[in-house]
């Protein structure tokens, strides 16, 4: 609003008024006002009509609006504030003085605008000023002429001025602008006002204002000499108001003292006029007006009393540092960074470096407006915003706030940039999400996606909402389509179209709802149809069976109750049930008739007819019954090759009537419901093929007719199947042999017969021997079983069946010796030292074998060992491994019928894992790595506990885990001990594994090895044996790779690289808790040799520590 009038003012209205009628009937009344003026009125009317016709418009904006009304009204009781306190000011100057004239009321009228004289006096008066005599008032004396602008292009200047109802140029070229303003500066703004100049449409009211003013600013504020002429011109203007002020506060007495001229100074409130240009005033015009005269000090002055460069305010005391009315400081920093003076803001440069700081107020509202434009963030805003900082740098050069705001506006535009990257970036994936939502055709997610990114502003192609809303409307419809289907029944129809309407849109929840239970409604009409039609099945098959299993009541019934049903029955059927019945009926009838005359045979024969013709008639199943069939007699038993054979007899064989056969052990059977029933059978004789030998039986056998049992049974005696010895096998050795077998059941003791010699031998157990026998005969042995008789327990009564053995009676062979298989590839190769006595067999086999070196077993055990090589030298042989890749290799040595069992070799060839190492990750906690072998995808992990042996876990460990894990495998301890890890591949496809790698873990635990060398030395009758001892505590097991011993002549080595390497061991096992590493003979090329033991990788062996002995245990001497 620093560029117009108020309104308030140009309607001469109330603040206070916040009418809207009242507002607009004042601005109709100024509208008529002004366009009454004519062209010939005087210019400063027509610059005021010209001035309201320019802000009617934005006066109606600002005045209907009810904030910017407020800002309006708020800023007229300041100007009202300022009006007052000039009148104020001239009211205690009239009451310093004690008296008024005429004169002093009509200068107070006019310098305070809207304000008549009457009321100016009567204000005077009710401040109890008194109006002097018209004896003592003196006329004023004319004013020295004075360099200033002329008469005519002030009144010119000011006329245009009023038509904006504005004091000055430097109000209308606004921005902190003023007298003391910078040539630079003013220009900078000229051009500015010059450019909106530009915009404005040409020949309206406000154009040629504002041309009129350019035009005024270019030739008095341009050109030097001009300007200061203007400037004399408004200091002439503005202090004339202390001509009044002196008049009044001197009164007659026409002194001034040093108490007035501050009364003065501090009353006037002359804008933008510093105290010491006003007290430079007031001396020059007592000087040059007759009778007045100045009484101060010579070195009086009001220099410290600072004006305001902001709003032109005096300061009320000499220390005040800011103004009391702006709040601004009265004193800044000089902005030249190498100065950095403090100056008066009043001052119109820097007195040290010359910096203009007179342009203060234009440079901090470049600064509001560039801070206004950051503060925006928007990109226009920005550019601004350097535009203005670039500004400020021109009229005040490496500006430290106009930098920042250059450098603020750069940096929050790149972070702009960045954001609207960002922001294109994620619109972009939210488009390419909404694009694959439609490929996927699930159209309901894409449209709540679309709805959702309209509310964050993001744009969507027209195609892709087009596309989204006519997927939508067609699957609804083909919903709809659905449903009207399902309304007439047409299941199928429905489902066809809801798979179109899913087919369309995968996400049509509704859709697969409705078509699951319409789906689900059509499997239970179809399952109660196919139950219906299976039932209808079952129930025509059942039907067939019943006519063909005879059973013609039941079919009866049942085809009544399908053709309830309403299911036909077929005539045929129907004609197959009521002959037969009829048939079956008559039958019966006969039977009774019969029986009834004592025929009995005859009556059963009936029966049995009508029960042949109708299976299910209970009528004559229970006459039946009531006449049991005859039971057989003379029941014997055979023992026979393989089975028992029963034979019975029977005074009538009937078609009708069946046999069951029954068995029982140990005691005979006392009725029919004894025994396990072994058979049913028509004729008369049964093998009993599951008699088990050794066994007693006793056999059982009755008639039965359909359901009707003989009321006597047949009955045998005790039976016993004698059976065999087994595992018969005979060795012989040195003139004595040894015969071994298995008793079978039932058998407790056995007759051996020797032949030649007839020698028989009754022997209870399973072996019997015999010495003094010829080496080189061949000698054959019987053996049979012996039992007690089953009737009278006779012992030996019954004899078995015998089995032979012949063996030949032979020196004891030796067993093979320095045996060894190795694997070589896909072959097995195999040495030994040859026996003395016997030849030597290889068994191969991919199980244990069940004996153990040095038994004594004959040549047909040794088959049961494993397959024989047929190919063997006297000292070697090749076999071929296994598919499993694993075998029992078995040597035998066997001389006549008897064979000695050797040391077995086992061979595997499964490949190890190789890098195991152990990694602690938490207490107690390890990870286990290594890397697997081709071809195996499993491997065993155990843990042995070292310090008793025990082993405490086993776990099976699968390379897909393994490398899910994270390429390693967990092992978990409760306590801190050591512990043998041992981890062994496993074969594919096979139970085989391999003998397994180790490592062992301490969890903390350190085992310190200490060393020391020990010397021995070199003598005729023994070898130099120098060594070092290696000790520990306690027992360990485990492997140390790369072990290194360093030497040095001088002194003792400080790590691996600090001397010769005497020796170095690629693989140290150590058990136990000692150990010693042999010092390469040699080695003491020197008088002594100080000696250290070092680890090539120490990483690898956390828990390892190295201590080395005192500097004299570690000289090889």
């Amino acid at each position: 609003m620093s560029n117009r009038p108020n309104f308030f003012k140009m309607l001469c209205l109330d603040p206070g008024e916040t009418r809207q009628a009242v507002i607009l009937k004042h601005i109709e009344a100024k509208k008529l006002e002004c366009n009454r003026v004519r062209s010939d009125a005087p210019q400063a009317k027509i610059r005021e009509a010209n001035s309201f016709r320019i802000y009617e418009e934005e006066m109606k904006r600002v005045l209907s609006d009810e904030t910017l009304r407020k800002q309006e009204a708020e800023e007229r009781r300041k100007q009202i504030k300022a009006e007052e306190k000039i009148f104020d000011g001239m009211i205690k100057m009239l009451k310093s003085r004690g008296s008024y004239t005429k004169q002093d009321v009509k200068s107070i009228a006019s310098k305070v605008p809207d304000v008549e004289e009457r009321d100016v006096e009567e204000r005077i008066k009710r401040a109890g000023i008194r109006e002097a005599d018209p004896s003592d008032i003196e006329k004023p004396k004319a004013e020295p002429a004075r360099p200033k602008t002329s008469g005519a292009e002030a009144a010119g200047i000011e006329n245009d001025l009023m038509g904006l109802q504005l004091e000055s140029l430097y109000d209308f070229l606004g921005n902190g602008t003023s007298k003391k303003s910078s040539q630079e500066l003013l220009k900078t703004v000229y051009e500015t006002k010059k450019a909106e100049l530009g915009k404005m449409v040409r020949g309206d009211d406000k154009h040629k204002v504002w041309s009129a003013l350019l035009g005024h600013v270019k030739t008095h504020l341009h050109d030097p000499g001009n300007k200061e002429r203007y400037d004399n011109y408004l200091d002439d203007r503005e202090l004339k108001t202390i001509d009044s002020f002196i008049k009044l506060r001197a009164g007659k007495s026409k002194m001034l003292t040093e108490e007035a001229l501050n009364d003065i100074v501090r009353e006037a409130h002359l804008p933008n006029v510093t105290a010491d240009r006003t007290l430079r005033y007031i001396k020059e015009w007592v000087g040059r007006t007759k009778g007045w005269t100045l009484v101060v000090s010579s070195g009086f002055s009001l220099a410290d009393l600072l004006t305001c460069g902001y709003c032109g305010t005096l300061a009320k005391n000499a220390g005040q540092t800011k103004c009391h009315d702006c709040g601004k400081s009265l004193r800044i920093p000089c902005p030249n960074r190498g100065c950095r003076a403090e100056v008066a803001t009043e001052s119109e440069c820097c007195p040290h470096c010359g910096c203009t700081t007179g342009d203060a107020p234009y440079v901090d509202e470049l600064v509001r407006q560039a801070k206004r434009h950051l503060s925006s963030h928007d990109d226009v805003a920005l550019r601004e915003a350097e535009v203005i900082g670039a500004k400020i740098l021109e009229i005040w050069p490496d500006y430290q706030v106009a930098l920042d705001i250059i450098g603020d506006a750069k940096r929050t535009r790149r972070e702009r940039v960045a954001a609207e990257h960002e922001r294109r970036k994620r619109e972009q994936e939210c488009v390419d999400r909404l694009d694959r939502l439609v490929a996927a055709r699930l159209l309901f997610e894409a449209d709540r996606y679309a709805q959702q990114l309209k509310v964050d502003g993001l744009s969507i192609g027209l195609s892709t909402l087009q596309q989204i809303a006519r997927g939508l409307i067609a699957s609804k419809k083909a919903r709809q389509q659905a449903a009207d289907l399902i309304a007439e029944g047409k299941d199928q129809e429905a489902v066809q179209k809801l798979h179109e309407s899913i087919a369309i849109s995968e996400d049509f929840d509704e859709a697969k709802i409705a078509v699951a239970k319409l789906e689900q409604v059509i499997a239970r009409k179809t399952a109660a149809e196919q139950d219906r039609q299976k039932k209808e099945r079952n129930d025509r098959k059942r039907l067939d069976e019943l006519v063909a299993a005879r059973r013609l009541f039941g079919a009866e019934r049942l085809a009544a109750q399908l053709t309830a049903e309403g299911i036909q029955v077929g005539q045929s059927i129907i004609h197959q049930i009521t002959s037969g019945l009829d048939a079956a009926r008559k039958s019966h009838q006969r039977a009774a008739s019969l029986l009834s005359d004592g025929r009995i045979d005859e009556a059963v024969d009936k029966f049995c007819e009508s029960i042949a013709l109708c299976d299910d008639f209970d009528e004559v199943r229970i006459a039946l019954e009531k006449i049991p069939p005859v039971a057989p007699h003379g029941l014997q038993v055979e023992c026979v090759a393989s089975h028992n054979r029963i034979t019975w007899e029977v005074p009538k064989k009937r078609s009708d009537t069946q046999y069951v056969v029954t068995r029982s052990e140990g005691t005979p059977a006392k009725n029919k419901a004894d025994g396990e029933a072994l058979a049913k059978v028509s004729g008369t004789s049964f093998d009993d093929a599951t008699a088990d030998e050794g066994r007693v039986y006793y056999y059982a056998v009755y008639a039965v007719r359909g359901t009707v049992r003989s009321t006597d049974v047949a009955t045998s005696k005790a039976v016993l199947r004698p059976g065999r010895v087994t595992g018969l096998t005979a060795t012989a050795i040195d003139g004595e042999a040894c015969v071994v077998w298995k008793l079978p059941h039932g058998s407790y003791e056995a007759a051996v017969t020797r032949n030649p010699g007839n020698v028989v031998k009754t022997i209870a157990g399973n072996e019997f021997s015999e010495s003094n026998l010829t080496i080189g005969e061949t000698y054959s042995y019987s053996v049979v079983p012996l039992y007690d008789h089953p009737d009278t327990g006779e012992a030996g009564a019954v004899r078995g069946t015998k089995r032979t053995v012949d063996v030949i009676v032979a020196s004891k062979p030796d067993p093979v010796k320095d045996f060894v298989a190795e694997i070589d590839g896909e072959c097995i190769n195999i040495r030994w030292a040859p026996p003395a006595v016997g030849r030597v067999e290889i068994r191969i086999s991919t199980q244990p074998p069940k004996f153990h070196e040095g038994d004594v077993i004959s040549a047909s055990e040794a088959k049961t060992i494993g397959g024989r090589l047929t190919t063997v030298g006297a000292d070697k042989a090749k076999a071929k491994i296994p598919n499993t890749r694993q075998a029992y290799v078995v040597p035998i040595t066997v001389e006549g019928s008897t064979a000695i069992v050797g040391k077995c070799a086992h061979v595997i060839d499964v490949p190890e894992v190789t890098n195991l190492r152990s990694h602690r990750k938490a207490p107690g906690r390890i990870d286990l790595t290594w890397d697997w072998p081709k071809g195996i995808d499993e491997v065993r992990v155990s843990t042995v506990r070292v310090i008793d042996n025990k082993k405490l876990s086993t776990n099976d460990v699968m390379r897909g885990a393994y490398e899910r894990n994270g390429n390693a495998y967990s092992l978990t301890y409760a306590k801190t001990q050591v512990y043998l890890i041992v981890v062994q591949s496993k074969a594919s496809g096979d139970s085989a594994y391999s003998k397994g790698v180790s490592v062992t873990e301490s969890l903390g635990e350190e085992t310190r090895i200490r060393y020391r060398v020990v010397s021995k030395k070199k003598t005729w009758y023994s070898k130099y044996n120098s060594r070092i001892e290696l000790a520990w505590d306690r027992a360990i097991t485990t492997t140390l790779n790369d072990l290194v011993i360093i030497g040095r002549p001088d002194r003792l080595p400080t790590n691996i690289t600090d001397g010769e390497t005497i020796a170095e061991f690629n693989e140290v096992i150590l058990k136990g808790t000692r150990h010693d590493l042999p010092i390469p003979e040699g080695s003491g090329f020197v008088d002594k040799l100080y000696l250290k033991l070092f680890l090539r990788h120490p990483t690898h062996y956390p828990d390892i520590r190295l201590v080395p002995g005192s500097r004299e245990q570690l000289i090889l001497i």
